[in-house]
């Protein structure tokens, strides 16, 4: 819903991709290292559609950027570097990213109205959510 209005081509002609397979598109590309051929062959597009369809998606994450990231001060990230060093003997080490699939024992159950099982199917072949943390 959020780059919904950001990812809706208004035409007469032809069928434009509809938001959520470019965002499909894109997701399969950002998670799997695809390039674009494949992730057009596995999105049933061709290798320009995909690749149009992740600028289109990269485009307008990064149109909200300013709204889900926030970056440390100075001060911030010398006290993180400090608590770092003592801590985990890192050196300089102010800033990290991490990801992991938090796989669900079962599909899920009770979901919300227009969420679906499939839609927490993950490329690994079991049911998960995909977690970032950025600290």
């Amino acid at each position: 819903d959020l780059l919904q209005p950001d990812l809706i081509y208004n035409t007469n002609r032809g069928l434009p991709l509809s938001p959520g397979v470019k965002v499909c598109i894109a997701l399969g590309m950002y998670g799997g290292g695809h390039f674009q051929r494949i992730a057009g062959l596995c999105g049933g597009v061709s290798q320009f559609a995909a690749r149009q369809a992740l600028v289109d998606v990269t485009d307008a994450l990064l149109g909200h950027r300013k709204e889900f990231i926030f970056m440390p001060s100075i001060k911030e990230m010398e006290e993180t570097a400090d608590m770092m060093w003592h801590r985990f003997h890192l050196p300089r080490f102010a800033l990290a990213v991490d990801g992991v699939m938090l796989r669900f024992q079962d599909a899920p159950r009770k979901l919300p109205p227009g969420k679906h099982q499939q839609q927490f199917w993950c490329r690994k072949q079991f049911y998960a959510i995909n977690a970032r943390v950025v600290g």
